[in-house]
């Protein structure tokens, strides 16, 4: 390792371990972290979303600063390895167990490696079930049109085009939180428009 890289490690973690400055160690691996655990979902093949991959980069960075950053503390300088290295085995092993917990039996894996058709026969899937999949769709997007139109909005890129609360606050110019009640009272205005029918 270069001295540059050596006498930065050792910044970064003087100011998480010795003074509780974690910003340092946030914003020099903030967008690797995102990397590593979007690269190991991708090769284990696990569908995901921008959601997952969020939340996952912050389960790294719990994983290293909890229990007064036990496992950032447990990086050795000595073993030759930067600590670029240890924070990128930190969110593989992370990623891994992720994946292990929402598919512990590796059915996703499994699946994977199956040719569309079998896919298909083991889900039980039938052109009918995916017909009443579609109209229940068109209900639901005939029964959004009668909601306020930031609701609609919010229905739709939440769940529909899959973007995070976050993104949503973004869009709507409103605070995370306030975003989080728009979505939840838009849901309810669903239901209650559904229910009428």
């Amino acid at each position: 390792m270069k001295s540059n890289d050596i006498n930065k490690d050792r910044h970064i973690l003087e100011q998480s371990l010795k003074h509780k400055n974690h910003t340092p160690l946030v914003q020099e691996y903030w967008k690797m972290v995102y990397f590593i655990v979007r690269k190991v979902l991708l090769n284990k093949r696990v569908p995901f979303c921008e959601h997952d991959l969020e939340n996952l980069r912050n389960d790294v960075f719990v994983q290293l600063l909890d229990n007064k950053c036990k496992k950032l503390r447990q990086y050795k300088e000595e073993l030759g390895q930067g600590l670029t290295a240890w924070i990128k085995l930190v969110s593989v092993h992370t990623t891994i167990n992720y994946i292990e917990r929402k598919d512990p039996t590796g059915i996703g894996n499994q699946y994977a490696r199956l040719p569309l058709e079998d896919i298909q026969a083991k889900m039980g899937y039938s052109t009918e079930k995916q017909l009443d999949a579609r109209l229940a769709l068109n209900d639901i997007l005939k029964f959004m049109k009668q909601l306020p139109a930031r609701y609609q909005l919010v229905l739709k890129l939440h769940y529909f085009d899959g973007v995070s609360v976050e993104q949503v606050a973004e869009v709507i110019k409103l605070p995370v939180k306030r975003t989080h009640t728009v979505l939840h009272r838009a849901r309810e205005k669903l239901k209650k428009v559904m229910s009428e029918k």
